[in-house]
């Protein structure tokens, strides 16, 4: 096959960014595929939205007073999985060079709007079909809401790859999901807080520095916490209720404390995993407390539909 060069289709509808009634909205245009960055700094908030490859820009529109607006673009090698006789799994197979356009708003906090939403567009129910929010950095309460029909998957993290930490997360979150959300929240790098974690059925609390909330609702598939990695960071994990979704907790280095408290729902599984480094105590329920050190610990429990 030969490599080729694809050119993007104009976009007619594009994505909006505006004020309405206070409220700084980011809307997804209808049938895109949205992987939205949000992050605020020395007062000013960036939000930006890349079209996957070879996809039409999603081009941000805006006449928001003192924002502006910039696209950038680069040349990607995308490759697909196939399956190739006479192979026994699927073959990686280069596709081709494709065009990947980001545009990006920037504009000040200046008062006008006391929180922000965000929301993706439907999409049609797909296999691997879904946008992306990441929730980097955030002054005001902010409201994530998922498009209808896909498998989106926010991350609140400093860093999309949710190696950063929750420093920057300075007002509640709330993430409404309406299509099986995956919701990522990483403290990894974080270096304190996380002194009386909790979590429930619609909210985890307590976590990073700045120890802001972060709520859900509507269908998740799941649920993930990344604790610090620190090794001189203690931290304390109250697991008090569920999500229906699969539920994971990975706790980090560092002399950590969990409490089970619950079950999750029927036919979801959960698991709680420890680092090698430090003394993790686990107390649950269903099992005598333990303290493991030296080899970490992965325990898994969940509620099968006989019990």
């Amino acid at each position: 096959m030969k490599p080729r060069l694809e050119r993007l289709e104009d976009r007619t509808t594009p994505s909006t960014l505006a004020n309405i009634g206070g409220v700084l909205t980011y809307q997804g245009a209808m049938g895109e595929v949205n992987a939205v960055t949000e992050s605020y700094a020395a007062g000013r908030y960036t939000i930006s939205d890349q079209a996957p490859p070879g996809a039409p820009a999603n081009q941000i529109e805006t006449t928001l007073p003192g924002w502006t607006v910039t696209d950038t673009s680069r040349t990607v090698a995308v490759f697909q999985f196939e399956n190739i006789p006479g192979q026994p799994q699927p073959v990686s197979v280069f596709v081709g060079y494709f065009q990947q356009i980001t545009s990006t708003a920037t504009g000040p906090r200046d008062g006008s709007f006391g929180s922000i939403l965000i929301q993706t567009a439907d999409l049609p129910a797909q296999v691997g079909l879904g946008s992306t929010v990441n929730v980097e950095s955030v002054a005001d309460p902010l409201t994530v809401i998922t498009g209808a029909g896909d498998a989106d998957t926010v991350n609140v993290c400093s860093t999309p790859a949710n190696t950063g930490n929750l420093n920057g997360i300075q007002a509640p979150v709330n993430v409404v999901s309406n299509g099986f959300t995956r919701l990522t929240i990483s403290n990894f790098t974080g270096t304190a807080g996380d002194a009386d974690v909790i979590v429930s059925q619609y909210a985890v609390t307590g976590f990073g520095v700045h120890a802001q909330p972060i709520y859900y609702s509507g269908p998740l598939s799941l649920l993930y916490i990344i604790g610090s990695n620190s090794r001189t960071l203690p931290e304390s994990f109250h697991i008090e209720s569920l999500p229906r979704a699969t539920f994971a907790l990975h706790t980090g280095s560092g002399d950590d404390s969990v409490w089970i408290d619950c079950l999750p729902y029927v036919g979801f599984g959960a698991e709680v995993v420890g680092s090698t480094i430090g003394t993790h105590t686990l107390h649950a329920a269903f099992i005598n407390p333990a303290t493991m050190t030296a080899n970490g610990f992965r325990y898994f429990w969940f509620q099968d539909f006989g019990d």
